[in-house]
């Protein structure tokens, strides 16, 4: 592996949220040790061990662990052992464990190795930060001397704005403020901050102050925001997204495919309420070129797919900040 590396670990789960933390890995450079708890791991001197930033990617089901932008790069030649902590009881705070509580069957250790040297022009695996809502073509952009040409090289179903919108779109459920669904209205910028960012899914509100976002709710779905910021499995909204339809994954085999239907029928059936998002069969949830609103909803292709999903959810750990599109800067 390289020094610029990240520790991407793949679950056939959709996790909870909050186990996704430092206690639930150990990654060392002691070899000689066996690590299969918490404890195991704390009695390892700090220096033998690293300590990295964890975030969720739900549409994946992978917990990722970089480095901070102020840390130093893996010791090529080194050897590490990343151990994949389950808990050790009902009342561990350390360890993996499913958006339902099921625990991590077993601690899991894997050994890599850094590479002596990198390859020329390696760049660090560091979190996103990009203008992932107003992305624009950048070949188009190469050619552009002012402003006005910038502002036309929209790249259309690129980025997040057309997603979202897309739901407002023709009179989507989601469109007008006073009558949207759930309270939701994606019509503009101003809306999605007023009405998705920070606020609690309709759908999740139980419990004493239901009105209240839970950032880090015991029990999985509960007050969860629609739009979590910097927090993309406590994002009511992608749940919505992932039992839909346009979430399925082509590649998979026919035996990984059967697990993820499952899993996602799980999910729906204990987090998730109503329809997916976008139903697939209602054309105003179909995105098009916003040139051809014409076009006939039998001849435009869903584009909200599970790459285009990762998008989304990339945009959401960066923050999810929205803005005026039509405005500057335009990269």
């Amino acid at each position: 592996m390289l020094s610029t590396a990240s520790f991407i670990l793949k679950f056939d789960r959709f996790l909870h949220p909050a186990t996704v933390t430092r206690q639930s890995v150990c990654i060392t450079s002691d070899l000689t040790r066996d690590v299969r708890t918490l404890d195991d791991c704390q009695r390892i001197p700090g220096a033998a061990r690293l300590e990295l930033e964890p975030t969720y990617n739900p549409v994946e089901r992978e917990a990722i662990y970089r480095r901070r932008a102020d840390s130093p790069r893996l010791s090529p030649g080194q050897k590490y052992r990343i151990a994949v902590l389950a808990p050790s009881s009902d009342e561990d705070l350390g360890g993996f464990r499913a958006f339902d509580q099921a625990p991590l069957e077993r601690t899991v250790q894997i050994d890599v190795s850094v590479l002596d040297q990198d390859p020329p022009g390696v760049r660090d695996e560091l979190l996103p930060g990009a203008d992932l809502y107003c992305r624009r073509d950048p070949a188009c952009l190469g050619q552009c001397d002012d402003d006005a040409c910038r502002q036309a090289c929209a790249l259309w179903g690129f980025g997040v704005q057309p997603y979202l919108q897309a739901c407002a779109a023709g009179g989507g459920c989601h469109a007008n403020p006073e009558f949207a669904g759930a309270g939701l209205s994606l019509a503009s910028s101003d809306l999605i901050r007023l009405t998705a960012i920070g606020k609690v899914a309709h759908q999740t509100q139980t419990g004493e102050h239901a009105a209240d976002p839970d950032l880090s709710p015991r029990r999985f779905g509960r007050a969860m925001p629609i739009i979590d910021p910097q927090n993309p499995g406590n994002s009511y909204l992608l749940y919505k997204m992932l039992i839909g339809p346009n979430a399925l994954e082509p590649t998979l085999s026919t035996a990984e495919g059967s697990d993820l239907a499952g899993e996602r029928e799980r999910l729906h059936a204990s987090v998730v309420v109503g329809m997916p998002m976008p139903p697939q069969s209602t054309p105003s949830f179909w995105l098009h070129d916003p040139g051809d609103p014409e076009a006939a909803p039998g001849s435009v292709v869903p584009r909200i797919d599970g790459g285009d999903i990762d998008l989304i959810t990339a945009w959401i750990l960066h923050g999810a900040p929205t803005r005026d599109c039509a405005l500057p800067p335009y990269d």
